[in-house]
């Protein structure tokens, strides 16, 4: 999947055999004089590949997309999700390991 294909709504979960994770990249606030360290909680997450067993599966529902004023993943543009009835943070890069949803008939 594309982020261009991404709709706000819209639920989503993994190919093949990826899964979700938390990530524990440092956030940086963005300030005049550079890169301050952000110390508050950031809850991001990332897609891992599930090596050797089955991924854990979950579905998550996108919310948006928002400019920071922090860095997190080496980007300030984060795509928001609803995942285990969290709100949680994403980068660009891993949108390519979602597809949308389709609900077995």
């Amino acid at each position: 999947m594309k982020v261009s294909e991404l709709n706000v709504g819209m639920l989503l979960q993994t190919v093949s055999n990826w899964e979700i994770t938390y990530s524990a990249w440092p956030a940086y606030e963005v300030g005049s004089l550079g890169k301050t360290r952000f110390e508050k909680g950031v809850p991001g997450v990332t897609v891992t590949h599930a090596w050797n067993r089955e991924p854990e599966k979950a579905l998550l529902m996108f919310v948006g997309t928002t400019k920071d004023n922090f860095t997190w993943g080496g980007t300030l543009t984060h795509h928001r999700f609803l995942w285990n009835g969290r709100a949680v943070i994403m980068t660009g890069y891993d949108i390519r390991y979602l597809e949308k949803f389709e609900a077995p008939v």
